[in-house]
């Protein structure tokens, strides 16, 4: 059978039309949030005063294992050399115990403000990674306490200086990790004196194309670094939990900050 001359360009051609817009929709889809430094965020912090699903409650101190909540599947860990020290203990760190800075109430909720000044460069990750191989909590809460690379505030108390941050990006979304030292929140009555310099963790998760993003905050007596600068909570505070960030948002950074 003989063909008309100009048939085979002509279905060529159409084939290449119909799949012209997919491959242009795809060479041009968002890619994840960017990131400008200075750059600041506002999220609702609802506190809670209970335990995530899936924690086990652990005693300590006396084992020298800190106290606190063993969360994951893996097995309860403590706080190495810092497990047991007395509530009397000198104030060397700065953040254990600080009687300035007693964390604030757990009974309501409040806004959670950041500004993020830098990340953590290469160098401040390493150093931190070999303190808590060394000499666990006690040695990588010295350490962090070296580095200001921002702020963090609960409504309007006194800033919390940040102390280390990363970020990172999936294919989704940007994901941005914040550390600061101290009690955040106020100890319920009766609870035992903390056994260790407390780390908080802020993890913030911002989509593309959507407005808010979300995120969590937990209080660690002992913590892993399974990455250089990448902190995860490996025993939980006393009596606290992951506490649920919402309405996480860039902010416009002020020309004063």
């Amino acid at each position: 059978m003989r063909r008309r001359p100009g048939s085979m360009l002509f279905l060529v051609s159409a084939v290449l039309a119909l799949a012209g817009p997919a491959i242009s929709s795809a060479k041009d889809a968002p890619g994840p949030v960017e990131l400008t430094l200075p750059a600041a965020y506002r999220a609702t912090l609802m506190i809670l005063d209970q335990q995530p699903p899936g924690t086990v409650k652990i005693s300590g101190m006396a084992d020298g294992s800190g106290g606190g909540v063993a969360i994951g599947d893996g097995t309860a860990i403590g706080t190495g050399t810092t497990g047991g020290a007395p509530s009397s203990a000198p104030n060397a760190v700065g953040t254990f115990p600080n009687p300035a800075k007693g964390g604030r109430s757990t009974t309501n909720s409040a806004f959670l403000s950041m500004k993020l000044l830098r990340l953590s460069t290469d160098d401040e990750n390493l150093k931190q990674s070999a303190a808590l191989k060394s000499g666990g909590t006690l040695a990588l809460v010295a350490e962090l306490e070296k580095s200001d690379v921002g702020e963090l505030q609960l409504d309007s108390d006194m800033a919390w200086t940040i102390r280390s941050a990363t970020t990172w990006t999936t294919s989704e979304e940007r994901v941005v990790r914040l550390v600061t030292t101290g009690r955040l929140f106020a100890p319920k009555r009766g609870t035992p004196a903390d056994a260790s310099p407390i780390v908080n963790i802020v993890e913030l998760r911002l989509k593309t194309g959507e407005r808010y993003g979300e995120g969590t905050l937990v209080s660690a007596t002992g913590v892993d670094l399974p990455e250089p600068g990448r902190m995860v909570a490996r025993t939980l505070v006393i009596d606290s939990g992951t506490q649920r960030l919402t309405n996480v948002e860039p902010r416009p950074v002020k020309p004063t900050d």
